[in-house]
Formats: C-alpha cells, structure tokens, sequence
C-alpha cells in the first residue's frame, strides 16, 4: 500500500501474487536507492515437511508500481497438531544489509537465516540458530494441545548493524548474533523477559530490545525472569502474561544487556525506533497496556519526554513505529485491539502520521477494508 509522504494520501495498491500474511509476518523491506521493495510470498502447503513448493522473495519495483521478479528459496512447513489447522511456513522477518547487496530471511521452521546475494540472485550458504522452543512449552497442562512436530520458537525481529557486519535475531527468549563474513551464529545474548522487537543505535554499539510479555508472579503482580523447568498451569504461581514494562539496553560489543529501563506496570512495550542521531526512542506499547493509545518519546537512559496521543482512543495498541528519512515524522502500524464489537474501539487498517517536530499526530490514513481482529497491518518501508 503506498502513501504518499507529502500529502499522507493511499496511492493505488501494489498486487503480489500469494502474499499469505495471516500465516505468517514477513517485512517489507526497501533498497537503499528507494527504487525496489523485498517481500515473501507464502503460497499456502498442501501438507507439512520440506518437499512443499516453498516461499519466493518477490522484488517491488517501486517506480513502476509492480511486480518485477521472484527468486524461489526452500524452506520447511509444519502444521500443529490442532485440530482443523493448516501446515504454514515460519518466515518471521527480512532484513537488508545497508549496501543493499544482500538480503536476509529469518526461517523459524528450519531454525536458520537463509542470505540472498541480490546481484547474482542465488542463495548463501545458511546460517543455522541456536534450538529454541515457543514460551508454552514452559507451561503443561492436560488442556494444552500437543503439536507434532512442536512449532518453533518464533522469530520476532531481525536487524543488521549499520556497518552491515552483524546480523541481531531475537526469537523470543534471546538475541542471537550472527556473524555475516563468517556466516555463523554466536553465543546468545539471554536474561530477557520476553524480546520482541530490537532497534540498533546509529554508531552500532547498542541495542533497544522491547519486552512486551512477561513471566508474571500472580500473587505480587511483579515480572520474574521465565522459569527454568517446565510449569503445570493453573498452579497459581505464574502465568505468562501480555503486561511487560521493560527495554532491554545491549551492548553489543560486550554481548550482554547493560541495563533496563522500566516503563511502568503493564506498559508492554511493542515496537521500537531510535531517532537518526540516536538521541530519542519512540516506543509504542501493546492493546493490554494502559498506554497502548499513545507514541511514548524517551531518552536513551529511559526518562520520558513526552508521550504523544494517536487519537484512536482506549483498548488501542501499535505493534509498529518507523521514523521517515528526514526524522521528522514516525509512521505507527499493526494496530490491534482487545474487544471487538459494536461498542469496541475504531480499528484502523492503515497508518497514522506523527509529526516528531509538534509532538501531534495526525489523521489516520485508512487503507479501507477488510479489516480482520487483531494485527490489521504490517510494518512501514520508505522509498521513492
């Protein structure tokens, strides 16, 4: 969907044959020149395992406004053992080295980063992960389904360091490091609660990483670290719950987290940006939290300067905030809500426009219908 950012008005939709986005939440991601956009398309399997007609990265050209090519890559689908569930592919998230030569592919099924060198158009050698395992599984319960095989911890956010020698996974327990000339994965960087998105300061030395949930201690209401061995819910104890209040602050350099900063009871928060000189972060926070109608402005050190308002209202919550080229506007998507229903909020199939200079956002700009319960659209990419 384009949007002009001079007039904040929907340009004619973009076609792309078999973007299956309810089965997964691949990115958008733009080439330096502003001229071709990435994506995946995700036909949907006829049945689980590695012999499916896999995924293709599709390239955009963004000036003609269409589809120009697609390069095939395999991966792996699996289908959980619920009952009426479809096998889908796990390709979690894109990321574009800054010579815009290569693309990663985040591939959570086979537990690997596939590269993609954009000038040849073959595929690298993979770079295979640490195993991890989704967060329920820290929970046992007769009334939990069991999946054969289990589904993989997913791939929440992939970001590349601006001198384009790192690549940062976070699959929601830690943040990998990978090493892009030596193509392999280094030691994990853990102690998060539950990381979701990561944002990568200007001179590459740090790491913003949200932790929207939480390992919550019932009887006190406080966040804990997860648990060490597997639960059996209700116990009482602990749940897991959408109501974390912390960014994790990473040096990079050192691979360990060198401080938190606490955003209040429940904030969750979502997504992250830094500004282009690195001396702001713009922070949205989850539909659960008490500030999910709002863009939170902070320091790096975690003093909020300001929070501004989006204007949707209560029960709100963005999932998503990029900052346009200039630094003077924030874009927020993926917005969600918590009840639906005649008497639930608005909810928005769109973007809404923040201007960072009056610290006021603008009106939404709606993409129309249909608009589903839940995530009703991506992630925000800037070209031409």
């Amino acid at each position: 969907m384009p949007v002009s950012l001079a007039s904040n008005r929907v340009e004619p939709p973009i076609p792309v044959p078999e973007l299956n986005l309810g089965q997964s939440s691949t990115d958008v991601v733009v080439s330096p020149s502003g001229t071709t956009a990435y994506t995946v398309s995700l036909p949907q399997p006829l049945h689980s395992g590695s012999d499916q007609s896999g995924p293709t990265v599709v390239l955009i050209n963004l000036v003609q406004r269409r589809v120009e090519s697609e390069i095939p890559f395999s991966a792996s689908a699996i289908q959980p053992g619920v009952s009426g569930s479809r096998p889908s592919f796990f390709v979690d998230a894109l990321a574009l080295t800054p010579n815009g030569r290569t693309l990663l592919i985040a591939d959570a099924a086979d537990n690997e980063i596939l590269s993609v060198d954009l000038s040849t158009r073959r595929l690298g050698t993979p770079v295979v992960l640490p195993k991890e395992l989704p967060q329920n599984w820290l929970i046992k319960s007769i009334a939990q389904p069991t999946y054969s095989p289990r589904p993989p911890a997913p791939i929440t956010d992939l970001a590349i360091s601006p001198d384009g020698k790192m690549a940062y996974v976070v699959d929601g327990y830690a943040v990998i490091p990978v090493d892009l000339a030596d193509h392999r994965a280094e030691q994990p960087i853990k102690g998060f609660d539950g990381p979701d998105r990561i944002a990568i300061s200007p001179d590459g030395q740090t790491a913003y990483v949200t932790n929207p949930y939480c390992w919550e201690v019932i009887h006190t209401g406080q966040c804990q670290l997860p648990p060490r061995r597997p639960l059996v819910e209700p116990n009482g104890r602990i749940q897991l719950f959408a109501g974390g209040d912390e960014i994790s602050v990473v040096n990079l350099s050192g691979g360990r987290i060198a401080r938190t900063l606490t955003l209040g009871k429940a904030s969750e928060p979502t997504g992250i940006a830094v500004s282009p000189d690195g001396s702001l972060l713009y922070v949205t926070h989850g539909a659960y939290s008490p500030q999910g109608r709002f863009l939170s402005v902070l320091t790096p050190t975690g003093i909020e300067v300001v929070r501004i308002d989006d204007g949707l209202g209560v029960n709100t919550g963005a999932n998503a905030v990029a900052i346009a080229p200039a630094g003077s506007e924030a874009y927020l998507s993926s917005f969600q809500i918590v009840t639906p229903g005649p008497f639930a909020p608005t909810v928005l199939r769109g973007v809404i426009a923040v201007n960072l200079k009056n610290r006021t956002a603008g009106s939404p700009v709606d993409f129309g219908s249909p608009v589903a319960y839940g995530t009703s659209t991506g992630g925000v990419a800037f070209g031409r």
